[in-house]
């Protein structure tokens, strides 16, 4: 299962790394492989040892979600700006809590 873990570091979008978690957990339904996957992945709050998972998110949101020039005048904002990077540090949280739960809460065939 180490060969399979190690192409995580090929993922380089949440998207694609979402895709990797589940199709690894239907691949691996050993709550072990996918709690080692985990830690493998997010160590010491930092993606594969590199970039923290706040800021690896917030990246992520801010380039999925709107273009900078659009959003730009909106952000001088003081308040808008706390508002978003609020809003960004809670999601990062909720998809942090998402990827560690798909890989440690039990699939059908962990209770066989």
């Amino acid at each position: 299962h180490m060969d399979l873990m190690t192409r995580v570091s090929d993922s380089s979008t949440l998207s694609s790394i979402i895709r990797f978690f589940v199709r690894f957990s239907e691949q691996t339904p050993c709550t072990l492989s996918r709690s080692c996957l985990f830690h493998l992945f997010l160590v010491d709050g930092k993606v594969l040892g590199d970039e923290p998972f706040t800021k690896f998110i917030k990246h992520e949101i801010r380039t999925f979600s709107y273009p900078i020039s659009f959003f730009t005048p909106y952000y001088s904002d003081p308040n808008v700006k706390q508002t978003v990077n609020q809003f960004l540090e809670e999601t990062s949280v909720c998809i942090q809590n998402y990827i560690q739960a798909m890989c440690t809460i039990r699939g059908d065939s962990d209770a066989n």
